[in-house]
């Protein structure tokens, strides 16, 4: 099981989760420590036998880099394995203009620094042309890593690639323990921000339960991101719909990471998560109900549909196009965004309009899964 470990500096993870992500699009397998390690690991065990399993070792170097004991420790451990082995496995990456240590200045680096996509490339067809790919590792084995561009917005390239060796390989069965998220951390911290504000707020008791009930239903909706992927890759790969089938796992990310950093806003102030690149009015499902959320969530793609049935599973609403959608919705009294969102509605899914004609025409029952799903969910 061939990967490249990446040893690096948990000060410049944002820069490594770009890397590990720009390989993984490229077919190249990465050991990474989040993508490895789960709570109650022996960190020295996981990572030294890491470092001896895997034939590359990417060290991303920086200023930092040398400074902590525990990488330090990791760049020791490579060096010994070449000695040991008489073989060269690491290979230097500069992110910055902090020199190499002198154990390695004289070795072809990788200097991300300079020009980060040539360098890239070179580095992808290295591990090409040594046989490193991603399909050598039986995909039950894999970690299938879902990247967020924004805080809502999923990189379909990576859904695609799995999609293709899924559909090849239909015995195969994903677990949940399977799937990382690249910015459930930062649903923790923005949370952490709403939390504190509320400390400050310990007077208003009925608020107070009711960022409590929130805080549950984040949680929930998390539970549900799991399984409601674990379903489409599972359930579909059998189907060679791979661009549907990507860009079904997109929306159905989209409508649950809007809700999740929804709720979450109604306790924060729009300065304090503008950092994070999150806006109210970008979240796929907004509680504040104004037409121009709709607007500009439909400017994500032309035409969509919005199917949206309640608890006794009767069909209330559809629209095809946003102007529509805005004009309708003034008809149902309970079908504002934030009904939507923390209303008795069970089902609420976006789709786009090409996805939705594509699963009636090729009768794929996406649609009554989801329903039946998240039904059965509440």
């Amino acid at each position: 099981m061939a990967k490249v470990f990446i040893s690096y500096s948990s000060k410049d993870d944002q820069f490594v989760k770009r890397l590990s992500t720009d390989l993984l699009k490229h077919q190249v397998p990465v050991w990474l420590d989040a993508y490895e390690l789960s709570i109650g690991d022996s960190l020295p065990d996981i990572i030294f036998q890491g470092i001896d399993d895997c034939p590359f070792i990417l060290v991303v170097f920086s200023a930092i880099y040398k400074k902590s004991p525990w990488t330090s420790r990791e760049f020791e451990a490579v060096l010994e394995k070449e000695q040991r082995d008489k073989k060269k496995y690491l290979i230097p990456v500069r992110i910055d203009e902090h020199p190499l240590p002198s154990e390695i200045e004289e070795r072809i680096r990788v200097n991300l620094s300079a020009n980060y996509d040539s360098e890239m490339r070179k580095l992808v067809r290295f591990f090409k042309s040594e046989h490193i790919n991603i399909s050598s590792i039986p995909i039950s084995e894999r970690q299938i890593v879902f990247n967020f561009k924004s805080p809502v917005e999923v990189d379909v390239l990576l859904l695609k690639n799995l999609l293709f060796d899924l559909h090849k390989n239909p015995e195969s069965e994903i677990g949940r323990k399977q799937l990382f998220f690249t910015n459930l951390g930062m649903i923790d911290e923005v949370f952490g921000i709403a939390r504190q504000r509320m400390d400050k707020w310990t007077g208003d008791i009925a608020l107070s339960l009711q960022f409590e009930r929130h805080s549950l239903k984040i949680e929930s909706l998390i539970d549900d991101m799991h399984r409601g992927i674990l379903i489409i890759l599972n359930q579909y790969k059998n189907y060679n719909h791979i661009e549907l089938l990507s860009t079904s796992i997109f929306w159905f990310l989209k409508a649950i990471m809007g809700s999740i950093y929804a709720y979450i806003l109604i306790y924060t102030d729009p300065e304090e998560t503008l950092r994070f690149g999150l806006r109210r009015e970008d979240l796929a499902f907004s509680p504040f109900g104004y037409d121009e959320t709709f607007k500009k969530f439909y400017s994500v793609n032309e035409h969509a549909s919005l199917i949206v049935f309640n608890d006794t599973n009767h069909f209330v609403f559809w629209a095809d196009k946003a102007l529509s959608e805005v004009r309708e919705i003034s008809k149902y009294g309970k079908l504002p965004f934030a009904e939507m969102v923390f209303g008795d509605l069970v089902y609420k899914y976006f789709i786009p309009q090409n996805v939705f004609v594509s699963l009636f025409n090729d009768k794929v029952p996406l649609m009554n899964l989801f329903q039946k799903y998240m039904i059965s969910n509440n």
